[in-house]
């Protein structure tokens, strides 16, 4: 947010009828009042019009135009630093306004602690899926942070994505691999220390398998990849909400056959009927062991 010069000259309307229209103008939060200010470290302003606004109580308005203390709006947000007692009015071209305004302080709610709990599950060649008991509701958590280290202790370059339930399936990891994990909470202070850490290894690969693209369509799922056993058959499955592997899809099966360069085999699994849905996400687990995913299906 950036203070602007105020308006030189009045809003002149425009030509023909009067356009008595008003401006929109509303606050997110909404304002409180001097006995129950409403708490937020920012407040953010939507409005179809010019936006001027003072911190100190006094009004925004004077007549028909931004009074002496007002400062123009340039971005979108109004920061709380302190206790601040709003006064916003929204101009349009036709000289129109609209008011609003409340008091605000500063979040009072502090970093969430360090999460507990932190469990692997039963990991696979390339995933590990992981829970841990979820924050108090006290501390306002809106998300959570995994964090995968390797077997030194240095932190991955690659991290997941922040997930907003207690539990997520770390997934693209090396086969036969060391990790080391832990997961922070996240509020609207900011993100608090890292739980313990936890060590998982993943399994060792037999043969190893890869998808490259699944695509669908109604009445047309295609899944093409790659395996390192020519011969082995390939099946794919459905990802539960934990994202760990789910059920068997029915007649999603194929074989490797050889491809170039040699020692090299691909697959391609076609299924042309009993898919009247996209998936969504799959595994696809090998006889011979390997499994990937999970793996987003897309449309087309």
């Amino acid at each position: 947010m950036t203070a602007g010069s105020k308006m030189s000259v009045p809003f002149a309307p425009a030509s023909g009828p009067a356009d008595t229209t008003l401006p929109t103008l509303s606050l997110s939060p909404a304002g409180g009042t001097a006995a129950a200010p409403v708490e937020a470290n920012s407040v953010t302003v939507t409005s179809n019009g010019q936006v001027f606004f003072t911190t100190d109580g006094t009004p925004a308005i004077l007549g028909d135009l931004p009074s002496d203390n007002a400062t123009l709006l340039t971005g979108t947000t109004i920061p709380i630093t302190g206790l601040t007692d709003l006064s916003i009015a929204a101009f349009d071209q036709a000289g129109n306004h609209t008011e609003a305004g409340g008091v605000f302080t500063p979040l009072t709610v502090g970093q969430p602690a360090a999460p507990t709990g932190l469990t692997a599950g039963a990991q696979t060649q390339t995933a590990v899926p992981l829970t841990w008991d979820p924050s108090p509701a006290s501390e306002s958590v809106t998300g959570y942070q995994v964090t995968v280290y390797n077997a030194a202790g240095t932190k991955l370059a690659t991290q997941p994505p922040v997930t907003t339930v207690p539990r997520q399936t770390v997934a693209g990891l090396t086969p036969g691999t060391t990790y080391q994990f832990s997961v922070a909470a996240k509020n609207a202070a900011g993100f608090g220390p890292d739980s313990a850490t936890i060590i998982k290894a993943t399994d060792v690969a037999t043969d190893r398998i890869t998808i490259t693209s699944a695509k669908w369509k109604v009445n047309d799922l295609r899944i093409v990849g790659t395996g390192s056993v020519v011969g082995s058959t390939v099946q794919a499955y459905t990802v539960k909400a934990d994202g760990t592997i789910g059920t068997p899809i029915a007649g999603a099966a194929a074989s490797v056959v050889p491809a170039a360069p040699p020692g090299i085999g691909d697959y391609t699994i076609r299924l042309r009927a009993n898919s009247p849905v996209n998936p969504g996400r799959i595994f696809v687990k090998s006889s011979g062991g390997g499994i990937v995913g999970p793996f987003t299906v897309v449309n087309g």
